[in-house]
């Protein structure tokens, strides 16, 4: 991403700074409307105002690193699997697949949330047919769905993958890290 912003906008750090900087901001309120969606508009507010107040966030707001980035992504991830839960149809897995997979590429511990994700959806969710009124009522992702998760996944991560193996010589997922 930093050198899609230089081939565009020339080499500098305030740009970049500034982006993360809104991408940190954006965090805060999406931390805002995941805890009010799956607990309630206090536990949102407060989610928010820690993450607004919680030193490392700052910190790393300003430094060129993936975190900032990954750490917005990732919340959206979660507002998306929350969004797609509800009976969404395959876009909103889809879109929760390409989230994790961009989130990926920048941190790839995260792949380590796939199993988590997929026992999430077959084995915590509700079926359609006992699903109770809750988070906006969620059920439980038919396997068209599931696979729409996959399938944005892997055009996040196949293109890097293809690419390492193309100059590396190697099948390499995103990097050795």
């Amino acid at each position: 991403s930093l050198g899609v912003l230089y081939t565009l906008f020339g080499e500098g750090y305030y740009l970049p700074r500034l982006l993360q900087a809104v991408a940190g901001t954006a965090t805060c309120i999406l931390l805002f409307f995941l805890g009010r969606r799956a607990f309630s508009p206090a536990v949102g507010w407060l989610a928010a105002g820690l993450a607004a107040l919680y030193g490392p966030f700052i910190y790393f707001e300003g430094e060129l690193l993936p975190v900032g980035p990954a750490v917005f992504l990732n919340v959206l991830l979660l507002l998306v699997l929350l969004w797609a839960a509800q009976g969404k149809g395959a876009k909103g897995w889809f879109a929760a697949g390409l989230l994790l997979g961009l989130s990926g590429l920048l941190v790839p511990n995260v792949f380590l949330f796939i199993p988590v994700v997929f026992l999430w959806a077959l084995y915590f969710l509700p079926t359609s047919s006992t699903a109770e009124a809750g988070i906006g009522f969620l059920q439980r992702p038919r396997p068209v769905q599931l696979a729409a998760f996959v399938l944005g996944l892997a055009l996040m991560v196949a293109p890097v993958t293809l690419r390492n193996r193309i100059v590396g010589g190697e099948w390499v997922l995103v990097s050795h890290n």
